[in-house]
């Protein structure tokens, strides 16, 4: 089983995929606070990260950068509401989605 750490601030979005991720048999560790995220990501091993891309305090973008010191073989996923420039997603990313966030999609991305 996979473990996967899910980081979004709108609770509602991360209950929802959080269930369906859980579905689909992946260990899922769900915060809403991207430095509670940052520290997990320094004490315990994921084999996953699905990162909002804008929060408060840490971005997504700036946990995609920790992980790669942190956890280098973690594969990064980025979901977001807003308009994301290929060049940055593909470079930090394995691959990026647009919210509202369709589950199917989602999981085909994470899958490849």
């Amino acid at each position: 089983m996979e473990s996967l750490l899910l980081v979004d601030d709108d609770a509602d979005n991360l209950e929802a995929l959080k269930a369906a991720l859980q579905r689909e048999g992946y260990a899922v560790t769900a915060v809403r606070n991207s430095k509670v995220a940052l520290s997990l990501l320094k004490s315990t091993p994921f084999d996953i990260l699905v990162t909002d891309g804008y929060m408060p305090d840490v971005t997504g973008y700036e946990l995609a950068l920790e992980t790669r010191g942190l956890q280098p073989k973690i594969r990064r996923f980025l979901i977001s509401g807003f308009y994301e420039s290929e060049d940055v997603a593909q470079a930090l990313f394995s691959g990026h989605l647009k919210k509202p966030i369709d589950i199917e999609e989602l999981l085909a991305l994470i899958a490849r």
